[in-house]
């Protein structure tokens, strides 16, 4: 009815699934990857959406769509959303209202069971994919993050005052015009493990249909992650790689920017561009919590920063990868990664099977070289 306020209302002890086909008799025998199930913000239904009606970059936003696709705020970890595609989310309304955050997902306050989720074309002023407030601590699972935008801060992800948990998670393709081009962390200190952040931009111009805010003596920063405020986030067996901002792609600030003396993100078992790996570690990255490295994780193919944002991208390895065989196994609780593989195999190789860093595992000799 062309309600913009209109939102998925995530609540306690509720648990929604999707991933359907149509013939299932058990919870178990769905596919969330291939049967796509949707929730998108198009409430006039007019946007430029492709055969399984996915926004798939902000630009193909048109007209008023939903400020939040999905609210999760107030709600605990029995409010569990899983097998999901969420898109088109438009927050550029009331700031006082914060409708200008999180075109995916809103939580104030919430900390829902997020799992097997994707989230496409959403866009707002700050977290174009989600925001999260007030000591929101949801759990995140098996998610990619592709496309989005934000017209100030944290392309896909605005944490503020929050300590999320993010596990087998891709986050490429998002732009920020300020800072953060995939996260925002404001006084927050989130969990990464065994995510890939790639591809994803700083600064520049950002097609975010409606969203005109007034922005002044900007200096982009931060094309992956901008920590702010004391922000502390742990990063575990992680890639960040390929990121832009306002000194180019392949810097240390594109990768991670620390604003504030008091962010500290301690880093272990991951691949930071230009972070010089714990042989040769820049302090202006964090503390080095060991085992990281600073080599080109040759990615099958990667979305450029410069086309961001974007959908698409393959953020396996290529056989050979540096990645490959050098996380933890001690950080990794799944069993599969975030293409549904096993977890974990011995990419390199070498008789002992060992988790890869990033979001994808590498079986022997699978991918090309």
């Amino acid at each position: 009815d062309g309600d913009r306020a209109a939102a998925f209302q995530l609540q306690n002890g509720l648990a929604i699934y999707g991933g359907f086909l149509g013939t299932e008799t058990d919870l178990g025998q769905r596919d969330p990857w291939s049967h796509i199930t949707v929730l998108s913000g198009d409430i006039d239904q007019d946007d430029n959406t492709d055969s399984h009606d996915l926004t798939e970059t902000t630009g193909d936003i048109v007209g008023d769509n939903s400020y939040h696709v999905v609210s999760a705020s107030s709600t605990g970890s029995s409010a569990i959303l899983d097998g999901f595609a969420i898109t088109g989310g438009q927050a550029n309304g009331n700031a006082a209202n914060r409708e200008h955050e999180g075109g995916g997902l809103f939580a104030d306050g919430g900390s829902p069971t997020l799992n097997n989720l994707s989230f496409v074309g959403n866009l707002a002023v700050e977290g174009g994919a989600m925001t999260l407030l007030n000591g929101s601590a949801p759990a995140i699972t098996n998610a990619s993050f592709t496309g989005n935008a934000a017209s100030d801060y944290g392309g896909a992800l605005h944490n503020e005052n929050s300590s999320p948990t993010f596990t087998n998670v891709e986050m490429s393709g998002n732009r920020a015009a300020t800072g953060g081009g995939a996260i925002y962390n404001l006084a927050s200190s989130p969990e990464l493990t065994n995510v890939t952040v790639a591809g994803n931009a700083a600064g520049g111009t950002v097609n975010v249909a409606t969203v005109n805010p007034a922005l002044a003596n900007l200096t982009p920063v931060g094309g992956g992650l901008l920590n702010d405020l004391s922000s502390n986030p742990q990063i575990r067996n992680s890639v960040v790689w390929g990121n832009e901002d306002g000194t180019g792609t392949g810097t240390l600030s594109s990768a991670i920017k620390n604003n504030d003396i008091g962010s500290r993100p301690v880093i272990s078992y991951s691949d930071v561009q230009a972070s010089g790996g714990s042989a040769a570690w820049n302090s202006a990255a964090g503390v080095d919590g060991g085992d990281n490295i600073d080599d080109d994780p040759q990615y099958v193919a990667s979305v450029s920063a410069a086309s961001a944002p974007s959908f698409g991208g393959d953020y396996r390895f290529k056989s050979g990868s540096p990645a490959i065989d050098v996380g933890s196994d001690a950080f990794n609780s799944m069993p599969t990664d975030l293409g549904q593989q096993p977890r974990k195999q011995d990419g390199d190789g070498n008789g002992t099977a060992t988790i890869d860093m990033g979001a994808f595992e590498a079986p022997l000799l699978l991918l090309p070289k």
